[in-house]
């Protein structure tokens, strides 16, 4: 029978409701991030025009936010994406609607090889949007992501909007973004990958007649003159700017108050490899171009904002130049002379403490965030106020008219978590252990979630990918993990992860996955191939062992390749493995593996054999479209029916007068993808996301060991997120 009730369940509330004519159970949870504070790149800023305070920004891997002036953080409005739409993740534009702020547009696609992209529409500034079918790749994780915007709205008719592609040249909208159509009279299409680095409608000038507008496009490629091409009349008509730069492609394009024009333009489309950029000033009234760049030290120049109040007020970024790092100019007579108001300013880094990767704190150019600018925006309402873009996210100033070095800036990206989870565990003591891309990883503890980690990332080394993280069961204050860096790829901890003291020596290549016996005195290092950013070499996969933390390592035998090996949480004399499709264990501490299941349908990346805490011998296998479960190490192995599929599963506290740990799982139950809860050992499962918190790919799980309810999720650009059982 479908119907609706409501019921009280533990600490929560589980609605019922009928989906596809079975009754499905949502328990309602609260979701956070656990708080690093960005650690991505961020390659667009975009306010309304018409709004005050509603902003926008996009990232290359995950999602769009809006932000909330009122708490100072960013909010996602694309958390509702789930398996199905991971691959929308990236935002390649936003348009927000040059008359009604209540209406934004976002084209997204992360990876052009991974189908058509998608237009999106909302009509109440991201909380809700509509899917609209459109026929080209876009690429919001490829070179050139950080150019734009590509998507803009004409102001003289909200119902035309274009799209400047990256492999298919302009296409055009006439109903608000559902249908699309190639705009046939614009034949360019730029360097194939890169497309057209933006679509700008020209405000400073009278329309010559209703629903007619001038517009710009810039160009992605060096061979064309300026690159940049122009519409008198609303697109019936096209023709390159003559005169200008050439041999640069434009990446940003700003619109002064007295109707001149600033783009920046450079020889490569970065946000990486950029040696060499230009900024250029073009009035339209006369087509007289002037090069009006910053000093060139290197490099490129990424984004240029003008203020709306003041015409000769300009800022621009540079991109690329590493050594010294990359500048903020300011210009106050239209690009005459130029001062610095980057490196002379005030910084305040807001307690991310990891922006410093454990160097001088003392000194503003030990700062990692400062790369990749690839835009600068001042705030159209507030000529005081602008925002800027970096490889680990948003600056922000509300004193940019002040001398350079009384300008503060403040890191502004609270809200917006933009880090991909390698690895996740939670332990007994308190602690959750995160194994991150591009950071390294965190230690954070239960009651300082909502901060970012006092530490940084973890020292000595300080990783590049933390690869791998794991505690001992019965010994929870160590801890090992690896990953890559030039420094040692593998360090342990006995303080709970506060200090770590590197392997003293190491095996092979680094990275992969870690696993520590449950009494500590045995480590396994399953080291997965991989080609060296800094090294033109292959490495090969090991399996070895240390009994003496790191000092010296000696083979295991029975297993080998690409693969995850698994300590058991109470005994430590046992380790398991799963090839094959079949199921491996070692009792001598990881010197030998033999088989001792087979038939098991799992593959792929995330098969794992998962051990429960505090148990001996009590495992789970995930990885494929079935959930295994074994109380005696894999002898007997059950199957549990409704699970169809399971991607990862964690364990956390046991729900009040229950004594096995409640399960936690990423998959597919009773034909319904999401996040579920069980608190009788997988006999029934609540789901505990709803629609709206699917977080992209969630690809990692662990439940709280000492706080019933609560559970972690890794994702794959969303950061990490936990959830605690509604209260209300």
């Amino acid at each position: 029978m479908k119907r609706m009730a409501l019921f009280i369940i533990l600490a929560g509330i589980a609605i019922i409701f009928s989906i596809g004519g079975y009754a499905q159970d949502i328990l309602s949870y609260q979701w956070k991030n656990v708080t690093i504070c960005g650690g991505g790149f961020v390659p667009g800023i975009i306010f309304s025009p018409v709004q005050p305070d509603l902003i926008f920004a996009r990232t290359d891997m995950a999602g769009a936010y809006r932000w909330n002036e009122k708490k100072s953080e960013w909010n996602p409005v694309t958390d509702w994406m789930g398996r199905e739409d991971n691959r929308y993740f990236g935002i390649e534009s936003i348009a927000p609607d040059p008359r009604d702020p209540d209406i934004v547009y976002m084209a997204a696609g992360t990876y052009l090889n991974s189908g058509n992209g998608i237009i999106l529409k909302s009509t109440d500034r991201g909380i809700t949007w509509t899917k609209h079918a459109i026929n080209v790749p876009m690429g919001a994780n490829h070179d050139g992501r950080s150019m734009g915007e590509r998507l803009a709205v004409d102001p003289e008719n909200t119902d035309v909007i274009y799209f400047g592609s990256r492999q298919d040249g302009l296409l055009k909208s006439s109903d608000a973004g559902q249908t699309w159509e190639p705009v046939n009279k614009f034949n360019v299409k730029g360097i194939k990958g890169l497309g057209l680095s933006f679509v700008y409608f020209y405000k400073n000038t009278e329309s010559l007649s209703e629903g007619s507008s001038v517009i710009f496009i810039g160009v992605a490629d060096t061979s064309a003159g300026s690159n940049l091409y122009h519409s008198p009349d609303a697109g019936f008509t096209w023709h390159i700017v003559d005169g200008g730069p050439s041999g640069l492609m434009p990446h940003h394009m700003a619109e002064a108050a007295d109707g001149n024009i600033y783009i920046t333009y450079n020889n490569r489309p970065g946000p990486n490899g950029i040696s060499y950029g230009e900024v250029w000033k073009y009035r339209p009234g006369d087509d007289q171009w002037q090069n009006v760049s910053p000093p060139q030290n290197g490099g490129g120049f990424g984004g240029i904002s003008c203020s709306k109040k003041n015409a000769q007020f300009i800022l621009v970024t540079t991109i690329d130049r590493w050594r010294p790092s990359d500048e903020i100019y300011r210009t106050v007579d239209g690009g005459k002379t130029w001062e610095i108001v980057g490196s002379v300013a005030v910084r305040d880094i807001q307690g991310v403490n990891y922006l410093y990767w454990h160097r001088d704190r003392t000194e503003k150019k030990n700062l990692s965030s400062m790369g990749w600018m690839g835009d600068i925006d001042i705030d159209p309402f507030n000529p005081d106020r602008a925002f800027y873009v970096t490889g680990q996210g948003i600056w922000l100033s509300n004193n940019i008219n002040e001398s350079p070095d009384k300008v503060l800036w403040r890191f502004e990206t609270r809200g917006l978590e933009e880090t991909v989870a390698l690895d996740l565990t939670s332990s007994v003591n308190g602690a959750l252990f995160s194994a991150v891309g591009d950071l390294g990883g965190f230690r954070h503890t239960r009651d300082s979630l909502d901060i970012p980690s006092e530490s940084g990332m973890y020292n000595n080394p300080v990783f590049a990918n933390c690869d791998g993280i794991d505690y001992a069961g019965l010994n929870p204050f160590f801890v090992v993990r690896c990953g890559t860096s030039r420094a040692g790829n593998g360090a342990w901890s006995v303080d709970n992860g506060m200090s770590w003291v590197p392997f003293q020596n190491q095996p092979g290549s680094g990275g992969g996955r870690i696993a520590l016996a449950a009494d500590g005195s045995t480590i396994i290092w399953s080291q997965w191939s991989y080609r060296s950013p800094h090294q033109n070499a292959h490495r090969t996969d090991t399996i070895v062992r240390s009994t003496d933390r790191g000092m010296t390592w000696s083979p295991c035998y029975g297993v080998s390749g690409r693969i995850r090996i698994t300590a058991d949480r109470k005994n430590p004399d046992k380790f398991y493995a799963l090839k094959d499709k079949t199921l491996y264990m070692s009792t001598d501490r990881g010197y030998s593996f033999i088989p001792v299941q087979s038939g098991i349908e799992a593959e792929g990346y995330n098969q794992r054999v998962n051990a429960v805490f505090d148990r001996d011998g009590d495992i789970w296998i995930t990885g494929g479209d079935k959930l295994y479960h074994s109380i005696n190490s894999g002898k007997e192995v059950s199957t549990i029916e409704q699970v169809e599929k399971v991607k990862t599963i964690g364990f956390g506290k046991a729900a009040p007068g229950m004594e096995y740990p409640a399960v936690y799982l990423v998959g597919i139950v009773n034909g319904v993808y999401g996040v579920f809860r069980s608190t009788d050992m997988a006999r029934s499962w609540i789901r505990i996301n709803d629609d709206q918190h699917q977080f992209g790919s969630m690809d990692y799980i662990a439940g709280d060991e000492q706080i019933f309810g609560r559970v972690y999720i890794g994702t794959h650009g969303r950061g990490i997120v936990y959830g605690d059982p509604d209260s209300h």
